[in-house]
């Protein structure tokens, strides 16, 4: 079965033009067919409709319904066809659309890799706040001895700053997500989902803030030491939040699941570390203080 585009080659073959052919109009045509205007409105005053080559209604449709039409085929690709002043001068065919594969595939390579190092970021997060919270209770002396746990928390903490430089990175050279430099600084301040982009930048700093502390944990002493360190967990929350309302993986079921009983267990554990961590100790009985002598 020939598609309607070969029936017009065929039904009206085209003659090759000598080069004194100037115009499309002035070629010869094949025998027993009828000259067809390509755009008749080109004639002013009343040569055409006095042949009856114009439609009367043809100004009242708009641009796109003549779209459609197939009233003059495709001779741009023909092997005899010369090519003329009045040729398209882009030489695209009307039913065809050109993609730049180079392009389509250079934006889906930043955009893949931004998906996946984000959510690989926030996983090594992850395991690397319930590793530390697993070797700190005393319920639990057996992990914090398991030098299998120390290592794997060790590891996580290194892991998750790469991935998160490699997802900011990949965030700004995506010419479609438009953050600036900028926003790396100030959140909330983007065109689009300026909340879930600015819990990522909010999260983003406070590990930031979180590494730094690490690195000068001998300067500043166990007590601010661990109340930045303790940042980790606002910035967990924020960068699951950005996860959930930014991004696109998580809209799968079985990845929202998976996140979503990661967070329940890291909120419940963390409930019980804050309440352990702020609960008043008790003081011995009097009775085992030593009385000063006179």
């Amino acid at each position: 079965m020939y598609s309607s585009y070969a029936k017009a080659r065929t039904a009206r073959p085209v003659l090759p033009c000598p080069s004194r052919y100037r115009h499309r109009r002035d070629a010869p045509v094949a025998r027993g067919h009828e000259r067809v205007r390509v755009d008749p409105r080109a004639e002013r005053g009343g040569a055409a409709e006095a042949d009856g080559r114009v439609d009367q209604s043809a100004g009242e449709r708009s641009d796109d319904d003549c779209g459609d039409s197939d009233a003059s085929p495709d001779i741009s690709h023909d092997a005899d066809h010369c090519p003329r002043d009045d040729d398209d001068a882009d030489g695209t065919h009307p039913h065809g659309v050109v993609v730049s594969l180079s392009l389509l595939l250079a934006g889906q390579t930043v955009w893949i890799v931004a998906r996946s190092t984000g959510v690989a970021a926030l996983i090594a997060l992850s395991l690397s706040l319930l590793t530390g919270m697993a070797m700190r209770p005393k319920s639990l002396t057996w992990l914090s001895t398991n030098r299998a746990v120390s290592e794997l928390h060790s590891y996580a903490t290194v892991l998750w700053l790469p991935l998160a430089i490699a997802h900011v990175l990949a965030i700004l050279i995506d010419p479609y997500a438009g953050v600036r430099l900028l926003d790396l600084v100030v959140p909330f301040q983007v065109s689009y989902g300026a909340f879930a982009v600015g819990l990522g930048t909010i999260s983003v700093q406070l590990l930031a803030v979180v590494t730094i502390a690490a690195l000068m944990r001998s300067r500043l002493g166990r007590d601010r030491w661990l109340a930045l360190h303790r940042l980790s967990y606002v910035a967990f929350a924020a960068a699951f939040l950005h996860g959930v309302l930014s991004g696109t993986d998580l809209a799968y079921p079985w990845l929202m699941g998976i996140a979503w009983l990661i967070a329940a267990i890291l909120a419940t554990a963390c409930a019980r570390r804050m309440q352990h961590a702020f609960a008043p100790r008790k003081l011995g009985p009097l009775s085992s203080v030593p009385a000063r002598r006179a």
